[in-house]
């Protein structure tokens, strides 16, 4: 586990839960609560780190991915294709449960943020996720959210119609091989390339939908 936390990208990921737990209450108003406590197996075989607990009991489980603001003119959603491709280790393409898909890029005032934490961090012979979370808090994390300036090019996906729509052909996803052997590589989309009834909400313009709008 401390080598999972000491890697800038996890720990992106952990200062950016807040803003998706933001976003997600604001597109289901009735969620009483929002997790990141998922069992590691959970993650590992299904790509799932976020539940939402409904005030009925119900629940909704999902994957969220921060990526990084000097890649946020991409504007696409990506996912793990193979996780391992020089021994054919499958990602999560081939085995994502999740319900719903959180992707977004950090807005330049993000990762000014996570640079602070990340230098902060360095001073820690050990630190745990409880950690990173008090000093993203301290580095004013809750004034970011606010003001709106956290995430850009963010969409939230409801996985299921995702699925559908690429089975019948209706989705054109591009396949980016890493060039450093043994890393992973993705399938991506562009996110207005995205049929409106597979999206819950984004601060992407689409043809005909309003930004930051939800079905629901």
């Amino acid at each position: 586990m401390k080598q999972f936390y000491r890697n800038p990208r996890k720990q992106q990921e952990i200062i950016a839960r807040p803003v998706w737990e933001f976003l997600l209450k604001q597109c289901y108003p009735n969620i009483i609560d929002v997790s990141f406590d998922i069992s590691e197996d959970l993650d590992k075989e299904r790509g799932i780190d976020l539940s939402c607990r409904f005030g009925n009991g119900m629940i909704l489980y999902g994957q969220t991915k921060v990526l990084s603001y000097n890649q946020s003119h991409f504007a696409s959603v990506t996912v793990e294709y193979m996780n391992n491709p020089r021994v054919n280790e499958e990602g999560d393409w081939f085995n994502l449960g999740c319900q719903i898909y959180c992707c977004g890029y950090c807005s330049k005032a993000l990762a000014e943020l996570v640079n602070r934490v990340n230098y902060k961090l360095k001073s820690y012979r050990r630190f745990n996720i409880n950690n990173i979370a008090e000093i993203s808090k301290e580095s004013g994390i809750d004034n970011l959210i606010e003001r709106g300036e956290t995430l850009i090019n963010w969409v939230i996906l409801d996985w299921y119609k995702v699925i559908e729509a690429t089975q019948k052909g209706w989705l054109k996803w591009y396949y980016n091989k890493n060039k450093i052997s043994g890393l992973a590589d993705f399938k991506y989309i562009l996110i207005e390339d995205l049929p409106k009834k597979c999206i819950i909400a984004t601060d992407v313009f689409i043809k005909g939908r309003q930004n930051a709008t939800s079905n629901f």
